[in-house]
């Protein structure tokens, strides 16, 4: 048993584990954040007939957030679109879109 404390450290490998489950625990909630607006607006685009791309709408949402915390926006997307959190994102808002023929 690992225990967190002066005497007994953590282990280097299980550190670096619980950093990635929480990267990646706070990467879901981005890209379900980002699905969940573009979904949202999406909606408000197709009623007023206007073309929405969402992988657009994402990319401006995060240089946005880029701006207001002083960082470099293309870090950011590239990082985001390695990583796979871009295209989930937009998977995601496109999967929850109710169908048009449903209507």
């Amino acid at each position: 048993m690992t225990v967190d404390d002066e005497l007994f450290p953590i282990d280097p490998m299980r550190d670096r584990q619980e950093h990635e489950i929480a990267v990646t625990h706070a990467l879901s909630e981005v890209e379900h954040a980002l699905a969940t607006e573009a979904r949202a607006l999406s909606l408000v685009f197709e009623e007023a007939d206007v073309t929405f791309d969402a992988m657009t709408f994402v990319a401006l949402r995060l240089i946005s957030e880029c701006i207001e915390a002083d960082i470099e926006p293309a870090d950011l997307l590239t990082e985001l679109h390695d990583r796979g959190v871009l295209e989930r994102a937009v998977a995601l808002a496109n999967d929850s879109r109710p169908d048009r023929d449903a209507r």
